[in-house]
Order: C-alpha cells, then sequence, then structure tokens
C-alpha cells in the first residue's frame, strides 16, 4: 500500500474520533451544569482530569487506531525498502556476472594467442562451450567463448550452432564409441552397415543425413585411429553423394563432442583449407562444458610422431587454460 494512502486513511480514521471524543466531552458537560459554566466546567475537567468511561475509551480507541496506522506505515516502508535493496543487489549481482563473464572471455582469448604465437604448427585456437540435453532428439547448444587466428589464415567460426541427433542414432553411435578400446567390431560395423543402407540408394538429403554419413566416417576412422593420417577414409557412398552431404554441414565439433576425447579430422576441399588438420578436446572448468578447438597446419604431417605431437599440443594449451582456472578433462566416452 501507498505510504501516502496509508497517511490519509489514518487521518480519515483518527479525526472522527477526536471529534467524537470532543463532542462527548462537551455533551457531557453541558447536561450536568448547564449551559452557563460549560466554559468553566470544560476547564476544570482538563486541569483536573475529570473525565468519563465513555471519553476514556474514545480517548484510548483514537490512540490505538494512530498506533496501529503508524505501525501499518512503518512496516511498508521497511517493505519498500527491502524490494529496492533486493532490486539493487540483483543489479549489482548482474553486472558482476556480466563482468565475470567479459573477464573470464578477456584471459582466454590473452591464452589462446600466447599459445599459438609460441607453437608453429598452431594456426588458430577456438573455444567453444556447449550443452546437451536429451528431448525428442539429442540436442547440442554450441557457442563461442572467443577465438584467436594467426594473420592471413582464413577461419570460418560460427558464433552459435545447434546440432539435433535422432536419439536412436545417438544411442547406436555411442555403442560405437564404447567399442573403441576393446578388440570388438561388432557393433560398429553393425553401425556402419545400418546407416550406409538408409543413404546408399537417396537422392534428397537433409540435415539428418549428413549427421548420419559423419557419424559412419567417424566410426571408421575410430576403428583406424592410427592411421597415418587423420580421415584419410575411402568413401563408401557415391562420390556425389559425399559432395552433397559433406558440404551440407560442418560436423567436426559435434563429433569431437560426442566422442570427448582427443580427436582429430582433416579438412579436405580444395578452397585454401585442404589438407589443414584440427584438433578438439572437451573440457570442463568453472562448472561449465567447454570445447577446445586447433586449427593446425598440414606440414605437422612430415615429422615422424605427428599425432603424437599433435596430441601433446592440446595438453600443453590445456596446461595454460590450469594456470588461470581450475580445468578438468570431461570424461571420455570410450570404453
Amino acid at each position: 500500500m501507498n505510504a501516502k494512502k496509508i497517511i490519509l486513511k489514518g487521518i480519515v480514521t483518527i479525526v472522527p474520533s477526536v471529534l467524537i471524543f470532543v463532542l462527548l466531552t462537551s455533551i457531557d458537560i453541558w447536561v450536568s451544569h448547564g449551559a452557563g459554566t460549560v466554559y468553566t466546567e470544560m476547564t476544570k475537567a482538563v486541569l483536573n482530569k475529570t473525565i468519563t468511561i465513555t471519553q476514556l475509551l474514545t480517548f484510548g480507541w483514537a490512540i490505538i487506531v494512530l498506533i496501529f496506522y503508524v505501525i501499518i506505515y512503518l512496516v511498508s516502508e521497511m517493505k519498500r525498502l527491502d524490494e529496492i535493496n533486493k532490486g539493487s543487489a540483483n543489479e549489482l549481482y548482474q553486472h558482476f556476472s556480466e563482468l565475470s563473464a567479459y573477464k573470464k572471455r578477456e584471459v582466454i582469448l590473452e591464452i589462446m594467442k600466447g599459445f599459438a604465437e609460441k607453437n608453429e604448427y598452431v594456426h588458430a585456437v577456438q573455444m567453444y562451450s556447449y550443452k546437451c540435453k536429451m528431448n525428442d532428439k539429442y540436442n547440442i547448444k554450441v557457442n563461442l567463448v572467443n577465438s584467436y587466428v594467426e594473420e592471413d589464415i582464413n577461419i570460418n567460426g560460427i558464433s552459435q550452432e545447434y546440432y539435433n541427433i535422432p536419439n536412436e542414432l545417438y544411442k547406436d553411435f555411442m555403442e560405437v564409441i564404447k567399442e573403441v578400446n576393446k578388440f570388438e567390431i561388432t557393433k560398429t560395423v553393425g553401425f556402419i552397415t545400418k546407416y550406409h543402407a538408409e543413404l546408399v540408394n537417396k537422392q534428397d538429403f537433409d540435415e539428418t543425413d549428413a549427421i548420419k554419413y559423419s557419424l559412419i566416417q567417424f566410426a571408421i576412422e575410430l576403428r583406424f585411429s592410427m592411421q597415418s593420417e587423420p580421415r584419410n577414409i575411402v568413401n563408401i557412398l557415391p562420390p556425389d553423394t559425399v559432395k552433397k552431404l559433406a558440404n551440407m554441414r560442418r560436423l567436426g565439433i559435434m563429433c569431437g563432442i560426442l566422442k570427448k576425447s582427443f580427436n582429430v579430422f582433416k579438412h579436405e576441399e580444395g578452397n585454401g583449407k585442404s589438407g589443414r588438420i584440427y584438433v578438439t578436446r572437451c573440457i570442463t572448468f568453472e562448472n561449465s562444458h567447454y570445447i577446445a578447438l586447433l586449427t593446425i597446419s598440414p606440414n605437422i604431417i612430415n615429422e615422424s610422431d605427428w599425432r603424437n605431437k599433435i596430441q601433446s599440443l592440446v595438453e600443453q594449451f590445456v596446461e595454460e587454460l590450469q594456470k588461470h582456472f581450475v580445468v578438468s578433462y570431461n570424461e571420455s566416452r570410450e570404453g
């Protein structure tokens, strides 16, 4: 209730009570002593404090009403001030949260810049946050946190992306992931055979088909992860089909999130990016999930132990992050 309304209501209630008190006192003196002595008797009544029970009750009622409305007014003011304080606290919390998020992005950018500048094979570093939810599909939401790209390097980064994987496809692929470090291939072969059959004779493709193709290729690569080059897999679909599906969506980040652990893939198109190597690693810090994406020069393959060198680069980047944040690797889905 508005404070002015409370005060006005109090006045409207108290004033009549006071008037009634005065009127009753006057009538009592008038009846008891006559008009000629009203002034004298009223003065005596006030000075001698000789008042009746009715007058006392009326005066007491007025005092009680006054105290009641004063209490209401004070409570109302306390609530109003409390709401103001809560609003100010929320605004202050939001301000510091935004400042903290901005500061975190700046720190991450400095780490990425320093890391890329001191490693000759690293062309770019990107950091994305991601969230996964199981709904009618397995939904992955990815947001760019920050990125650093060396000069004269063309990188088509994404600011936000959604991957919607049918639940059956997702669950089937998770069975493939479990076999990666085992001497078993039954579920992997079954996965490839099942989804290859859904694509081989199809003419019109959608986003789900692109995801199926990417996961088929990924399943094959996972079985031969120690090959001489990343993703150097003979396509099991017609070239025109492969081109359509490969160009429909960029799904390297999605595959990296599904695998969780160290993952390498390669760009095959001849548009200035051909041969470029990408490596992802999922990590967790400050109660949020992130995926780091490093862009590596194709020249690193000239090294005899190039795969170990790439994995070492990822570990070095995580170590740099650990100097500023409490970082942990996301649990691998392998095995």
